[in-house]
């Protein structure tokens, strides 16, 4: 069965899904047009507008970034768990300066470890905010 799209004529989606895929791969709609099927450069940038707004193709890209997001899911919760793992093992180790380092790297994570600055006027002095000399 051939499909018509806003001028895009695809057998059974097979070329948006193709596009798709070609464009999550390549990150540039007019090469995913190319490698699918356009002929020209022209063409490709014309065919690479429809396609992006194509229901197949959106699905599609869609379905490919949550895959993505799924496959990288590190998490505050999921960096803390291998913090305190590689405490564990330090601590079966034996090593001090490790787990130190292990707490105060959990410590800038979770946004305890902050650093104060203090800040002075010429030759250590008060900061003068207007005028005063």
């Amino acid at each position: 069965m051939t499909l018509s799209y806003q001028g895009i004529f695809m057998s059974d989606d097979t070329r948006a899904v193709d596009f798709a895929r070609a464009y999550v791969a390549t990150g540039n709609a007019v090469d995913a047009a190319i490698l699918t099927g356009s002929e020209t450069k022209t063409d490709a940038g014309k065919d690479a507008y429809r396609l992006l707004r194509h229901p197949v193709v959106i699905q599609e890209i869609e379905r490919h970034k949550e895959n993505k997001r799924a496959g990288h899911a590190v998490t505050l919760g999921s960096l803390t768990r291998e913090l305190e793992e590689s405490y564990s093992m330090a601590k079966l180790m034996e090593e001090p300066a490790t787990m130190r380092s292990i707490t105060m790297a959990k410590a800038k994570l979770h946004g305890l470890d902050v650093k104060k600055i203090e800040h002075t006027g010429r030759s250590g002095g008060p900061i003068v905010l207007w005028g005063g000399k």
